[in-house]
Formats: structure tokens, sequence, C-alpha cells
């Protein structure tokens, strides 16, 4: 059996949710760290296995070329994740998952903080997204330097060349949609500041954005500025990372969720 076949057959309709039996291993699949992963998909990746820390849950983590389309997404697509026969792909498909199957970081929230929930993460993730994508695909150094040279790693020659044009389309389409594909780098880190200040506000003098108990907000802030801190990326967009960490607020909440979850600190 060829693996697509296999793939096809492990993704369930949505409406089959309740066979899913949630003891089942947990696996992440996703492109490989050192040669192929982009920014955000490496956001995306890392703000869903932080989540499924914050649960309590085990997992295991695949790295493989074609993560990405292993099943249906409409940004990143990653990462993808498998339990039992069940695929899910992207941040909020998987949450949304495991919220349906009453395992949820915020149970005990009111109808209120539940809307405030949402709309925070709504703005994080067409923000950070969007601007990660940005800086990938339309900075010139980011795009010919990295991007092209990860991303057509793992196919042979035409076909990198192929593959580097179709994503590039599909991204700049998305960028258009949430109207950045014409920002200037500027424009997109004046946003990513706004931002910061608005998180700044919600955080407060607290561990977590909503109290003393972490939620998926905070995983996915952590997931995307620690892989902005951490991924090496050329100076012309270096401003990007300055930006961040004129908020000291941020920069140790990121450090106290690595610290907890992840067991060690990174400069």
């Amino acid at each position: 059996m060829s693996k697509n076949s296999t793939i096809s057959q492990l993704y369930l309709n949505i409406n089959e949710l309740e066979r899913v039996e949630m003891g089942e291993k947990i696996i992440i699949y996703q492109p490989y760290d050192e040669v192929q992963i982009l920014l955000a998909e490496n956001a995306s990746c890392l703000a869903v296995k932080t989540y499924l820390k914050m649960l309590g849950r085990d997992f295991v983590v695949k790295s493989c070329t074609n993560a990405e389309f292993m099943a249906p997404g409409k940004r990143t697509k990653l990462p993808v994740v498998q339990i039992g026969a069940f695929l899910a792909a992207e941040f909020d498909p998987i949450i949304n998952l495991f919220e349906h199957k009453k395992m949820s970081l915020t149970e005990n929230f009111n109808a209120d903080d539940k809307d405030d929930l949402v709309t925070y993460l709504s703005l994080v993730d067409m923000i950070l997204t969007n601007a990660e994508l940005y800086i990938t695909w339309c900075d010139n150094t980011v795009l010919n330097e990295i991007t092209k040279k990860r991303n057509g790693s793992v196919y042979p020659f035409p076909l990198n060349y192929i593959q580097n044009f179709r994503k590039r389309s599909a991204v700049l389409k998305q960028l258009s949609f949430y109207d950045y594909k014409n920002l200037t780098f500027e424009e997109v880190v004046d946003k990513v500041d706004k931002l910061c200040s608005t998180l700044v506000l919600k955080l407060g003098d607290k561990d977590y954005f909503f109290g003393e108990n972490p939620t998926e907000l905070d995983a996915m802030v952590f997931g995307h500025f620690f892989c902005i801190f951490t991924m090496e990326l050329p100076t012309s967009v270096s401003l990007l990372k300055e930006t961040i960490n004129k908020y000291t607020q941020l920069t140790q909440f990121c450090g106290r969720i690595e610290k907890k979850y992840f067991g060690k600190i990174k400069n």
C-alpha cells in the first residue's frame, strides 16, 4: 500500500469524532527541524506541543517531508496530529478536537471569558502568522537565503523550484486576503508592536494571560514568540525581534513557559 493511500484512509470525516479514542498514542507530524521547517510552521507546531504539555498529554514527534500534505488546513497546514485513525491539522482544529472530547484548559471559564479568549486567539493568530509569512516569503533576503533553500530542500530539481513557486503563490494569496501583501516590512512590525502592547496589558503581573492557570492563548503566544526569538534570521528582518524584545514582560513570560514545560532556557 502506498503512503498516500494510507494517509487517505487515516483521515476521517469530522462527523466521526465520536469514534476517536483519546487514550490512543498522540503522534505529531511536522517537517524536519534542521533543514525544512519554516517560521510560521515552526510556531504552529510549537504552539500545539505546548498546549499538549499544558494538558499533561504525552506525544511523539515524527518528522517527514510531506507533513503539510497529510491533512487539509487553511494556513500553515501544520502540525498534523494523529490519534488512532484520526488526523487533524493546525492549532484551531486540534484544540477543537480536545475540547469536543471534554479535555479543556478552560472548562471553568464563563461565557465572557471564553469570548475574550477567542478574540485574543484570533488577533494573535492573524497578526503573528501573517507577520511570519510576510518575512518568510516577501522579504527578498529571507526568501533567497533561507526560504527557498529550506522549502525546496526535500525535492529534487526541478520540483524544488515548482514547489517554491506554488507555495509562495498560495501564501501571497493569503496575505492579500488579510491585506498584508502590499504592506512594508515596517508596517508589519508596527502591527506586531501594537499587538505586544495589547498582550502586555492583558498579562499584567500574572503568570498567565487569564490568571494562575495556562490557556490556549499562552500556548499560542509562546509558540510564536519563542520561534521568532530562536530561529536564525538575517539582519534585514532583525527589527521584528528587537520590537518584541522591548517588552520584558513577554520575554519573561516565554522564559517561564519554556522552563516549566520544556525544562530549559535559551538566550
